[in-house]
């Protein structure tokens, strides 16, 4: 069950990614609120928040501005405006103030971050927003990958036990090393530098690991298993998407500082 329905998510996001702006701007949205909705719930006591009704406005608002190509600093002001949001519905029933605030902010960067990376500038034909999201994923979903089937055959110390009982070191390092490798794959495809398609997947394969730990993290703080149900075999969209989120803002900020020249030859 669980591999059927990653194959399913998988195909999902490649046929998103490729069948244009509006469509994957779809996918990222739905996925986000439902995201939000786990996040708030948890937040919650398990139970459906209003905190989720402005954190879903909010995702709605940057993908619309990303889509339109507006100025970066639109879509973070709607981020902060959303979290503030949030965090007053909430003190006005008085709730979690930083934990339902937080969410937005945790949600809506990595939203902000896969659109800006999808949409960008223009192009000018050399190379798109899709080849740079392919590279993104194609690194996030090995790092998963290989955490888990590495960590299962070599077993050995575990990483954080308090948060995470079956995640091993050996699972982290190869999980990163395997990332590294099918980043410098992806690069040399799409004709970069092969050195640093390595090094931009290796330090995605670091932040997803980090994304992974984090959920496990909130989820032990919140004392429970899953975010959710929605996915078979995986629990709730949260449980799906935590490397991710944590992933994107970093490759954004890597391509940022770099340029995405460095990789795909031309700049953001």
């Amino acid at each position: 069950m669980r591999v059927a329905s990653g194959a399913v998510l998988i195909a999902a996001v490649v046929l998103a990614l490729v069948g244009g702006a509006l469509i994957f701007a779809l996918l990222i949205a739905v996925c986000a609120i439902a995201a939000l909705h786990e996040w708030h719930r948890l937040v919650n006591g398990g139970k459906a928040a209003w905190e989720a009704l402005p954190a879903a406005m909010t995702i709605i608002a940057i993908v619309g501005l990303s889509i339109s190509h507006s100025a970066l600093g639109w879509p973070l002001a709607v981020i902060v405006a959303g979290a503030g949001t949030a965090a007053l519905v909430a003190a006005g029933r008085g709730k979690w103030v930083l934990w339902h605030a937080v969410g937005v902010v945790y949600i809506g960067a990595a939203v902000l971050a896969l659109m800006v990376l999808r949409e960008g500038p223009d192009y000018d034909g050399l190379v798109d927003g899709r080849i740079i999201v392919g590279g993104v994923f194609a690194a996030v979903w090995t790092a998963d990958t290989g955490a888990l089937f590495v960590g299962r055959y070599f077993g050995g110390p575990r990483l954080a036990p308090q948060l995470s009982p079956k995640k091993t070191w050996a699972g982290l390092f190869g999980g990163v090393a395997l990332a590294g490798l099918a980043e410098l794959t992806y690069i040399a495809v799409v004709g970069g530098p092969i050195w640093l398609g390595g090094l931009f997947g290796v330090f995605l394969g670091i932040a997803a690991n980090c994304g992974d730990l984090f959920e496990s993290w909130v989820k032990r703080v919140f004392q429970t298993k899953n975010s959710g149900n929605l996915i078979p075999g995986h629990g709730g969209m949260l449980d799906r998407v935590d490397s991710l989120l944590f992933a994107a803002p970093a490759a954004a900020a890597f391509l940022l500082v770099l340029g995405s020249d460095s990789l795909f030859g031309t700049d953001l």
